[in-house]
C-alpha cells in the first residue's frame, strides 16, 4: 500500500508539473498573453504579444507576435484555424495556405581540424559561433524545442476573399483566443461598418444608460442579413446582441425603357397592364423614356383589373427632358402582387414611347387619375408596351444599428459586426472603449475635529479597481497604494481624495 500510494503521489506531481495548473493572463492594452504555473507559486513560463495583424485582409494574411520562453522547450505547441460562419458558429477549417516562421540566428558555423591520422589524413569537425549577426526566417514545426529566449514569430496565410478565420496558437497546454482573426467586410467598395456613437474612450458612469450605434453598407449586389454589438461588459469578449435585418422581396414591374416605334400621350394618365407586379415590394428606381420634355410627372402604383383601377401609391418626378433613357433614384413607391405601373404628364409636355403591335397592354383614361380613386373607365389600347419599369433591389443593403441599448457595467470596450448575403461577415476597422468615472465613498475622515496628527483613512471606489489614492490637503498631495492606512498630516481643513 505503501509503494502504490507513492507511485500516485509522483504520477499526480509529474503531470501537474506539465501542464494542467498552468494558469493564462491577458493584458489587453497590450496585447500580450502570460502563462504562469500555478503549482509554482506563479513561475513564469512563457510571454507572447501580438505586434500586428491583419485584420482587414481580402486574401494575404499575416500576423507577427513575440514569444519569450523563460525556459528551454517547445516555443509553439499547436496551431488551428476556425472558419467563421454569420450563425456565429465555427468550424475547424484551414485557409487555401500558411506558413508559421521563426527568426532565429543561424550563427557562423565552420570547420577545425580535430585530429591527423597515421596516413596524413586530417579530420575535422563542425564549429558554430553565434554573434548574434546570422538571422534568418526559418520554417517553426510545432513542437520543435528551443533555447530560452524571445523569438519574432511570423504567420502568414492565403484565404478567400469573403471568408474569415479565427488563428490560434496553443502556448504550455492553454489556446491563445484572445488575439485576432483573418478577414472582414469593411474592405474597399464591397462593405464597411462604422461605429457612430459612443465616441471613443467617453466617461461613464457605472448603471448610466448606454446606446451603441453604428452604420452598416453593403455594395456590389449583396445585402445586410444582420448586425452584432461585440463587446467585453461580461468580462470576456463576446457576442451581445444580434439585431436580424427584414429582407424584402425585390421587384419589377413594367416594360424596358427604350426607344420604341411610337408614343401616347400628354394629358392621359397611361397603365401598362402586360407586366404587373409578382411580389410585394417599394420602387426604389424608375426608368422612363419620353420624346421631348415630359411635364408634371407622375410615376405610381395602381391595383385594379378590365377597366376599373385605381391609384395605390405615386411619386411627383417634376419635369423630364430626354429623348434618351432617364432614370430616377431615390422613390418610394409601394406596389403589391398584381398592381401595375401607371403615368401620367399635363398638355404641352412629351410623348410616352411605346409599340404598336396590335396587342392588349395599355390602358389609359384622360386627365390626371392619381389619387382619384377609383375609376371604370379606363380605355384598352390597340398597342404592346410602354418605356416604362420601376423595380428595386431585393433587400436594404444599409442599415442603421439604433437599438443596442444597455447600462453600463464596467470599463467596456465595444465593437458592432454586419453579415451579408454571400455569408462574409465583419466588424468596425477599430474597437472604440466606454470609461468608468471612479465613484469614490470616504468614509474616514470624516467632517470633524480631530485632536492627533495621526490620521485613518478608508474610502472605496465601486466602478472599478484602483491601483493609486491621492490624498489632497492644504494643496499637499500624497500618493497611496492603499487607502485603509493611517497618514500623519499638518493641521489643515481642506481634505480631498481622488
Amino acid at each position: 500500500m505503501m509503494l502504490l500510494l507513492l507511485t500516485l503521489i509522483f504520477l499526480v506531481e509529474t503531470v501537474s508539473a506539465f501542464e494542467f495548473d498552468n494558469v493564462k493572463m491577458y493584458d489587453k492594452e497590450t496585447k500580450t498573453i502570460t502563462i504562469v504555473n500555478a503549482f509554482g507559486l506563479g513561475e513564469d513560463l512563457e510571454k507572447a504579444k501580438l505586434i500586428n495583424n491583419t485584420y482587414n485582409c481580402e486574401q494575404s494574411c499575416s500576423a507577427y507576435k513575440e514569444i519569450t520562453l523563460f525556459k528551454d522547450g517547445v516555443l509553439i505547441q499547436d496551431l488551428n484555424f476556425y472558419r467563421l460562419f454569420t450563425d456565429g458558429s465555427r468550424e475547424l477549417s484551414e485557409p487555401k495556405r500558411y506558413t508559421l516562421k521563426y527568426y532565429i540566428d543561424f550563427g557562423d558555423t565552420f570547420y577545425i581540424d580535430k585530429e591527423t591520422l597515421k596516413n596524413g589524413t586530417i579530420v575535422q569537425e563542425t564549429q558554430t559561433i553565434f554573434r548574434g549577426e546570422d538571422f534568418y526566417w526559418v520554417t517553426y514545426e510545432l513542437g520543435t524545442e528551443v533555447k530560452a529566449g524571445t523569438y519574432q514569430v511570423r504567420l502568414e496565410g492565403t484565404k478567400k476573399v469573403n471568408r474569415i478565420y479565427d488563428w490560434i496558437i496553443t502556448l504550455q497546454g492553454r489556446e491563445l483566443t484572445e488575439w485576432a482573426t483573418w478577414g472582414n467586410i469593411s474592405l474597399g467598395d464591397d462593405g464597411e461598418v462604422l461605429l457612430i456613437s459612443p465616441e471613443d474612450n467617453i466617461t461613464k458612469l457605472i448603471d448610466d444608460p448606454i446606446s451603441y450605434n453604428a452604420t452598416a453598407n453593403i455594395t456590389g449586389g449583396d445585402t445586410l442579413t444582420n448586425v452584432s454589438l461585440y463587446d467585453d461588459s461580461s468580462g470576456t469578449w463576446k457576442l451581445n446582441e444580434t439585431i436580424t435585418i427584414p429582407s424584402s422581396s425585390g421587384g419589377d414591374v413594367g416594360e424596358a425603357a427604350i426607344d420604341r416605334a411610337a408614343a401616347y400621350g400628354p394629358d392621359l394618365t397611361l397603365l401598362n397592364i402586360g407586366n404587373p407586379a409578382s411580389t410585394n415590394f417599394t420602387c426604389t428606381e424608375a426608368n422612363i423614356w419620353v420624346i421631348g420634355t415630359a411635364i408634371n410627372v407622375k410615376v405610381g402604383s395602381f391595383f385594379g383589373s378590365g377597366d376599373t383601377w385605381e391609384n395605390r401609391d405615386s411619386a411627383a418626378l417634376g419635369a423630364i427632358s430626354t429623348g434618351s433613357l432617364v432614370t430616377v433614384t431615390g422613390l418610394s413607391i409601394e406596389f403589391q402582387v398584381g398592381d401595375v405601373i401607371g403615368m401620367f404628364d399635363t398638355a404641352g409636355g412629351s410623348n410616352l414611347e411605346a409599340d404598336v403591335s396590335g396587342g392588349s397592354n395599355i390602358r389609359y383614361l384622360a386627365g390626371d387619375q392619381f389619387g382619384t380613386g377609383e375609376q371604370g373607365s379606363y380605355i384598352l389600347l390597340g398597342s404592346d408596351l410602354e418605356s416604362l419599369n420601376c423595380s428595386a433591389v431585393a433587400s436594404s443593403s444599409t442599415f442603421t444599428a439604433q437599438n443596442f441599448s444597455k447600462n453600463v457595467l464596467r470599463e467596456t470596450t465595444w465593437n458592432v459586426q454586419a453579415c451579408d448575403s454571400s455569408g462574409t461577415c465583419g466588424f468596425a476597422t477599430s474597437n472604440r472603449t466606454v470609461r468608468v468615472l471612479p465613484q469614490i465613498n470616504v468614509f474616514s475622515p470624516t467632517n470633524s475635529t480631530f485632536t492627533t496628527s495621526t490620521i485613518f483613512f478608508n474610502a472605496t471606489n465601486s466602478s472599478s479597481s484602483v491601483d493609486t489614492w491621492i490624498v489632497n490637503y492644504n494643496g499637499t498631495n500624497v500618493t497611496l497604494s492603499d487607502i485603509n492606512t493611517t497618514l500623519e498630516v499638518e493641521d489643515g481643513n481642506k481634505f480631498n481624495l481622488k
